[in-house]
């Protein structure tokens, strides 16, 4: 196959989950829309996103094992499923030992293609508080970032990830949420929707 007719091909280590799109399910779709081949090998399989539900504890889940995670990329590798891999993207990992499983599968992956690309998408909280363990937190920082060309935390993963206080984001996000609000909010924006001003304010209550 010429170079010309290759799909560009990702490998994608993250959860699997049943309700919601997120991990596996919105990654996929979303790589085939771009005409990209995903090689999806999952870290767990969770009834849900574990902050969709706050209220209601950590979601059902199973994860896969960290050897079986690890059995699944070596054997790739081994048939040349990935000898022509254009980039890795990582997501959701449930323990030290699946860090640390991903990890060590990088490498491999590098150590055949050093200019390969890594995307790290250091999944561990939001809304000011981690939805993982922070051991869990701790092995990501330590040991998948440092391999990444690539890190899209969002702004609680930020901080805590690099342990600072990023005010300059902070305030541009609160800018970003008060333009939005007053430009919903205005007359010009309400007869746009096809709702008058009385009718939209009554929607909202």
């Amino acid at each position: 196959m010429s170079e010309e007719k290759r799909r560009t091909t990702l490998c994608v280590v993250s959860s699997q989950v049943v309700s919601g799109q997120v991990g596996l399910n919105a990654i996929l779709p979303a790589l085939r829309q771009l005409g990209i081949e995903g090689r999806a090998i999952p870290t767990t399989l969770l009834a849900s996103h574990p902050g969709q539900y706050p209220d209601a504890g950590p979601p059902a889940h199973q994860a896969i094992p960290a050897e079986t995670l690890q059995q699944l990329g070596d054997w790739l590798i081994d048939v040349g499923a990935l000898h022509n891999l254009d980039g890795i993207l990582t997501g959701y990992m449930p323990s030290i030992q699946h860090v640390e499983a991903t990890a060590s599968f990088i490498k491999k992956l590098s150590a055949m293609n050093p200019n390969l690309p890594y995307l790290c998408d250091p999944i561990c909280g939001d809304q000011g508080r981690l939805y993982i363990p922070e051991d869990v937190a701790c092995a990501i920082r330590e040991q998948l970032i440092p391999l990444a060309n690539i890190a899209t935390p969002n702004l609680f993963e930020l901080e805590w990830l690099s342990q600072q206080t990023w005010l300059p984001m902070r305030k541009f996000l609160q800018q970003q949420k008060n333009y939005s609000a007053q430009k919903s909010s205005s007359p010009r924006h309400q007869r746009r929707e096809g709702l008058s001003p009385i009718s939209a304010s009554s929607e909202m209550r």
